[in-house]
């Protein structure tokens, strides 16, 4: 499972009251081409996405960011995702995850997988791809 490209999105830092969707849209689909490029094809062809939950709050928790990101990787990156680690969730988060695990189809929803602690993680990919402060 490793060597796939990794996307680290760190959700302490976002604030759905202070971003603009289309700028945040753009940026991701940006990140997501740049991943891609990254992939080797013969090897592997696709990409590792992250989403660290340390320190996620109220208002790190966007919903509208949430479904564009799945019509994205859905409908214009099929097959791209090979796991989706939810890391450090808190135990807000659990209130939050049904909604979302209802926008998954079933294949997307096998590719996401919890990691509490660098253990978990070390199943997924090497913690030294992410900074050094998200343990």
């Amino acid at each position: 499972m490793h060597g796939r490209p990794v996307v680290y999105i760190p959700a302490k830092n976002h604030n759905v009251h202070e971003r603009d969707l289309d700028d945040l849209t753009r940026f991701m689909i940006y990140i997501l081409e740049e991943s891609c490029k990254r992939c080797h094809e013969d090897i592997i062809d696709n990409l590792c996405i992250v989403f660290d939950l340390k320190e996620f709050g109220l208002q790190s928790m966007d919903y509208q960011f949430i479904k564009t990101l799945i019509w994205l990787l859905g409908r214009h990156y099929p097959e791209r995702l090979g796991v989706c680690i939810i890391y450090n969730a808190p135990t807000i988060f659990s209130t939050f995850w049904p909604v979302i695990r209802g926008w998954l189809n079933e294949v997307t929803a096998r590719k996401v997988v919890f990691a509490n602690n660098e253990t978990d993680l070390c199943q997924y990919l090497h913690p030294e791809v992410l900074p050094e402060d998200t343990a």
